[in-house]
């Protein structure tokens, strides 16, 4: 008498025969597999990667520059260009270039020194502590700023009062002149003396002849060594 197939054995063949064909579709599908997409970036790792891709098409990026959109292709690189140039819109793209004529509130850094000058101590004589001779003729900005962070030191005596004096100078004329005074503590035990770092700045027109002497100065009322004065940093800024 013959064995009839069972269900069990029916459903096994149907599913080995589902998994075949699934198999065989999965094979002969032109597009790519999904799990290694990303070997078709490139060639190698050492391929330029481009925009459509993510990258910039470009092998290098010139330090200082900006980066200009370009749709699928190479992003484009802008130079600075000369000292005080702006970026300008031509209306489709953009470009360094001089400051148009007539543009007004515009700021440029001339000079800029951030290392800490000598520091004033033992001496109460006015002292310069930073100085820039202009590279620039007067009539190139309609102004000038001129900006220091200064540093006073007296926190370590007692019974020590002193006056800090900081002038802003354009040769031996005082532009702006800036006090501040330390009144230190004579009980012990508890801290003496203060600490002042601040900003200080003045704004002057553009009647500076060229090379002059741009000048931060200092000057303490208190020989004392542990009482200091300083100019943490110093710059001028052009404004049109």
């Amino acid at each position: 008498m013959k064995r009839l197939i069972s269900k069990k054995n029916v459903l096994s063949v149907l599913l080995l025969g589902g998994l075949v064909f699934a198999v065989v579709q999965i094979s002969r599908s032109a597009a790519p597999n999904p799990g290694h997409a990303w070997a078709d970036i490139g060639n190698s790792l050492n391929d330029v990667l481009t925009a459509d891709r993510g990258g910039t098409g470009q092998s290098n990026l010139t330090a200082n520059s900006l980066l200009l959109g370009n749709g699928t292709n190479a992003v484009q690189l802008v130079a600075p260009g000369t000292s005080g140039n702006v970026l300008i819109s031509n209306g489709s793209t953009w470009a360094s270039g001089a400051s148009p004529a007539g543009l007004t509130g515009a700021v440029v850094l001339l000079y800029s020194d951030e290392t800490n000058s000598i520091s004033l101590n033992n001496n109460s004589s006015e002292i310069v502590l930073k100085n820039w001779a202009m590279t620039v003729t007067n009539t190139a900005y309609s102004s000038y700023i001129i900006e220091a962070v200064v540093n006073g030191n007296d926190q370590n005596n007692a019974n020590k009062n002193v006056t800090f004096n900081w002038n802003l100078k354009e040769g031996a004329n005082l532009k702006k002149a800036f006090t501040w005074r330390s009144i230190s503590m004579t009980t012990s035990g508890i801290r003496r003396g203060l600490l002042y770092t601040g900003t200080i700045k003045t704004i002057i027109p553009n009647t500076i002849p060229n090379g002059a002497n741009l000048t931060v100065t200092g000057q303490k009322s208190n020989t004392q060594t542990t009482i200091t004065m300083m100019v943490h940093s110093f710059r001028v800024y052009g404004v049109k």
